[in-house]
């Protein structure tokens, strides 16, 4: 039996709404986990609030970063698999 095109469409749609829920989440707690640890550290070592400041900049950063490799994955038409391979997408 031949899927209806709202099928597909509601499916394309799914798939890149799950891809944009998925990359904010990644920056959120990327920056979170940033931020909590150079409180962390900051209550630690008093060097308030610069280690923080650090912990942000770095939770900024590596959030861009697994973006970017996202994205990248996607414009390539390929995905890793384990151990680092590269294979067509299934």
């Amino acid at each position: 039996m031949k899927e209806p095109r709202w099928a597909k469409d509601y499916w394309s749609y799914a798939k890149y709404a799950n891809l944009a829920f998925s990359l904010g989440i990644t920056l959120g707690v990327s920056i979170f986990l940033g931020f909590w640890a150079g409180q962390w550290l900051d209550r630690r070592l008093g060097t308030q609030p610069w280690l923080m400041v650090l912990g942000v900049l770095l939770g900024v950063a590596v959030g861009f970063y697994s973006i970017v490799k996202e994205i990248g994955i996607l414009g390539d038409g390929k995905e890793e698999r384990p151990g680092g391979r590269q294979g067509p997408k299934s």
